[in-house]
Protein backbone atom coordinates (compact mmCIF):
# COMPACT_ATOMS: atom_id res chain seq x y z
CA UNK A 1 0.00 0.00 0.00
CA UNK A 2 1.20 3.27 -0.68
CA UNK A 3 0.00 7.05 0.19
CA UNK A 4 -0.24 10.39 -1.71
CA UNK A 5 -1.70 13.34 0.17
CA UNK A 6 -2.59 15.88 -2.40
CA UNK A 7 -4.45 19.47 -1.67
CA UNK A 8 -7.83 17.82 -2.59
CA UNK A 9 -7.22 14.00 -2.18
CA UNK A 10 -5.74 11.12 0.04
CA UNK A 11 -4.28 9.11 -2.94
CA UNK A 12 -3.84 5.17 -2.17
CA UNK A 13 -2.83 2.55 -4.07
CA UNK A 14 -3.47 -1.76 -3.12
CA UNK A 15 -1.89 -3.90 -4.85
CA UNK A 16 -2.96 -6.95 -2.50
CA UNK A 17 -6.04 -6.25 -0.97
CA UNK A 18 -9.62 -7.84 -2.30
CA UNK A 19 -9.89 -4.93 -4.35
CA UNK A 20 -6.85 -3.90 -5.72
CA UNK A 21 -6.97 -0.39 -7.44
CA UNK A 22 -6.42 3.08 -6.85
CA UNK A 23 -8.56 5.05 -4.30
CA UNK A 24 -9.17 9.02 -4.27
CA UNK A 25 -10.57 10.16 -1.18
CA UNK A 26 -11.36 13.56 0.28
CA UNK A 27 -9.91 14.44 3.46
CA UNK A 28 -12.46 13.13 5.28
CA UNK A 29 -12.03 10.27 3.31
CA UNK A 30 -15.10 9.75 1.45
CA UNK A 31 -14.33 7.64 -1.67
CA UNK A 32 -14.36 10.41 -4.69
CA UNK A 33 -13.28 7.91 -7.13
CA UNK A 34 -11.89 4.14 -7.90
CA UNK A 35 -9.88 2.86 -10.59
CA UNK A 36 -9.31 -1.11 -10.19
CA UNK A 37 -6.12 -2.21 -11.25
CA UNK A 38 -4.97 -6.45 -11.57
CA UNK A 39 -3.48 -8.02 -7.94
CA UNK A 40 -0.13 -7.50 -7.44
CA UNK A 41 1.09 -10.30 -5.51
CA UNK A 42 4.39 -9.29 -3.59
CA UNK A 43 5.22 -5.67 -4.91
CA UNK A 44 3.33 -2.67 -4.62
CA UNK A 45 1.78 0.34 -7.15
CA UNK A 46 4.15 2.86 -6.43
CA UNK A 47 2.90 6.60 -6.81
CA UNK A 48 4.33 10.00 -7.65
CA UNK A 49 2.16 13.22 -7.87
CA UNK A 50 2.59 16.15 -9.85
CA UNK A 51 0.24 18.76 -9.10
CA UNK A 52 -0.84 22.44 -10.95
CA UNK A 53 -3.38 24.20 -8.61
CA UNK A 54 -3.17 26.84 -11.61
CA UNK A 55 -4.67 24.97 -14.25
CA UNK A 56 -6.59 22.85 -12.02
CA UNK A 57 -4.87 20.03 -13.20
CA UNK A 58 -3.88 16.41 -10.81
CA UNK A 59 -1.37 13.76 -12.34
CA UNK A 60 -0.92 10.70 -10.52
CA UNK A 61 1.66 8.51 -12.27
CA UNK A 62 1.11 4.50 -10.35
CA UNK A 63 4.07 2.25 -11.45
CA UNK A 64 3.56 -1.63 -11.01
CA UNK A 65 5.34 -4.38 -12.20
CA UNK A 66 6.47 -3.59 -15.60
CA UNK A 67 4.50 -0.86 -16.16
CA UNK A 68 3.47 2.63 -15.76
CA UNK A 69 -0.36 3.91 -15.97
CA UNK A 70 -1.45 7.63 -15.59
CA UNK A 71 -4.49 9.02 -14.09
CA UNK A 72 -5.24 12.91 -14.60
CA UNK A 73 -7.52 14.93 -12.57
CA UNK A 74 -8.74 18.19 -14.25
CA UNK A 75 -11.66 20.88 -12.75
CA UNK A 76 -14.06 21.92 -15.41
CA UNK A 77 -15.51 25.37 -15.89
CA UNK A 78 -18.28 24.12 -13.06
CA UNK A 79 -15.55 23.29 -10.99
CA UNK A 80 -16.25 19.81 -10.85
CA UNK A 81 -13.32 16.98 -11.23
CA UNK A 82 -12.89 15.01 -14.31
CA UNK A 83 -10.90 12.01 -14.16
CA UNK A 84 -8.88 10.18 -17.05
CA UNK A 85 -7.36 6.97 -16.88
CA UNK A 86 -4.55 6.48 -18.89
CA UNK A 87 -4.01 2.52 -18.80
CA UNK A 88 -0.09 1.07 -19.45
CA UNK A 89 0.91 4.54 -20.69
CA UNK A 90 4.53 2.56 -20.72
CA UNK A 91 5.07 -1.41 -20.82
CA UNK A 92 8.60 -2.28 -20.33
CA UNK A 93 10.27 -4.62 -23.17
CA UNK A 94 11.71 -7.23 -20.35
CA UNK A 95 9.79 -9.00 -17.70
CA UNK A 96 11.42 -8.33 -14.44
CA UNK A 97 13.01 -11.82 -12.81
CA UNK A 98 10.84 -11.41 -9.79
CA UNK A 99 7.06 -11.03 -8.89
CA UNK A 100 8.44 -8.66 -5.75
CA UNK A 101 10.05 -6.69 -8.32
CA UNK A 102 9.48 -2.54 -8.07
CA UNK A 103 9.10 -0.19 -10.72
CA UNK A 104 9.84 3.18 -9.19
CA UNK A 105 8.36 6.60 -10.83
CA UNK A 106 9.86 10.11 -9.78
CA UNK A 107 8.58 13.41 -10.79
CA UNK A 108 10.32 16.92 -10.82
CA UNK A 109 9.50 19.96 -12.52
CA UNK A 110 10.67 19.15 -16.02
CA UNK A 111 11.41 15.31 -16.15
CA UNK A 112 9.40 11.95 -15.55
CA UNK A 113 11.91 9.06 -14.26
CA UNK A 114 11.00 5.63 -14.29
CA UNK A 115 13.29 2.71 -13.07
Amino acid sequence: MRIEVTEQFVIISNADGVKPGIYFYDHALNEIEFFPRFSLKEAPYNLEVHQDPDFGLLQVFIAGTNTLTIIEMVKNKAGENRFNLVNEAFIAAEEQPFASDQTYVAKSADYLVIK
